[in-house]
């Protein structure tokens, strides 16, 4: 059919066009997976960039959350000495000269600390989340006996043995800043597992 001379003409083109054409889809597919994996180092430093972001935002909100435990342990502690006329040490806490003043910028602090909470959940960390529900739990309830505290203008508890009013307010800061130092503890796993 083909003389040996077209043969010898045909076999190196044809071998020529099949090499270009083997040699362009190796190209192409290399070239693909190499964008594909830029594609994907750019998603995954994205990803850690908003994780990052997030772990800063939580840890601004445990920042907030300790200022407000300190500020719970100087009013309660000025409310202790009132109440049952024995102070807690000064190394624990700084007197506080207008009660209703402190609770309400303890409030103002807590009302900021809210606006920061969802980086919480976003972390999406179960553990995370109940150690903050447990902390906002434990808050509440001592700014409810301390709300109570005021609004009755201390009567409530003027006969209250001053050691149990204080191994109260010493168990609350003990427990509260345990949550706090959970929290930080999974915050920084999290952070460690994103880089």
């Amino acid at each position: 059919m083909f003389t040996e001379e077209t043969l010898k003409i045909l076999v190196p083109l044809f071998t020529a066009m099949l090499g270009y054409a083997v040699g362009y889809f190796v190209k192409k597919s290399e070239y693909e997976r190499q964008r594909k994996d830029e594609l994907a180092d750019k998603d995954y430093k994205r990803r850690a960039s908003i994780n990052e972001m997030r772990i800063k935002e939580a840890r601004d909100y445990l920042d907030t959350y300790l200022d407000i435990i300190e500020r719970i342990t100087n009013l309660e502690g000025t409310l202790m000495e009132e109440i049952t006329g024995k102070a807690l040490s000064p190394i624990l806490m700084q007197p506080v000269d207008d009660k209703v003043r402190a609770y309400q910028k303890i409030i103002e602090a807590l009302n900021n600390a809210r606006g920061k909470r969802m980086s919480i959940p976003i972390l999406n960390d179960l553990e995370l989340k109940e150690q903050n529900h447990g902390l906002a739990l434990l808050v509440a309830n001592e700014l409810t006996l301390i709300g109570n505290a005021i609004a009755k203008n201390s009567e409530m508890n003027s006969d209250k043995d001053p050691d149990s009013y204080l191994a109260r307010v010493l168990a609350f800061n003990q427990r509260a800043e345990l949550y706090v130092e959970v929290m930080q503890t999974i915050l920084d796993e999290l952070a460690h597992k994103f880089k």
